[in-house]
């Protein structure tokens, strides 16, 4: 499972190897932005929640509100819809 929510546990393993992947031996293709996810982390001391997707507006506690608005202004700024 690579997602958001796993990165803070691959740290160690990601930096040892200096961002290079086991089987070809060359940069991660994201690597620039683990390495400045982890240095936000490293400053901000932020929580990561991973938000179950998928669930009706009438569910939505205080944290799927936040994801909500910011993933809209990602891919506004993305210049995604969907």
């Amino acid at each position: 499972m690579n997602s958001v929510a796993c990165l803070l546990k691959r740290r160690p393993a990601l930096e040892t190897t200096n961002f290079i992947g086991r089987s070809t031996h060359r940069l991660l293709k994201n690597a620039a932005l683990y390495r400045t996810f982890y240095e936000f982390h490293g400053e901000l001391g932020f929580e990561v929640i991973k938000v179950a997707g998928h669930a009706s507006s009438d569910f939505h506690d205080t944290i799927h509100r936040i994801f909500s608005y910011v993933d809209k202004e990602v891919r506004k700024a993305l210049g995604r819809n969907g």
